[in-house]
């Protein structure tokens, strides 16, 4: 996880140089798994209209 931080941080940081912007979204759900019913996390995902790709992954990572 840490070589995937500094990855991105890296290119955030080129980008900003290159007087580009962008828009980040950073989710822990490592602690969120534990504390909220799988089922009522992923219903309410599709409920704020989330793409189903990323819906996928999420319900991939909390089933394994």
């Amino acid at each position: 996880m840490v070589t995937q931080l500094l990855s991105i941080l890296n290119e955030w940081t080129e980008t900003l140089e290159l007087g580009g912007t962008g828009d980040v979204i950073y989710t822990d759900f490592e602690k969120a798994s534990y504390k909220v019913p799988h089922k009522r996390l992923i219903s309410k995902l599709k409920s704020y209209k989330i793409h189903s790709s990323i819906i996928e992954w999420i319900t991939n990572f909390l089933s394994d």
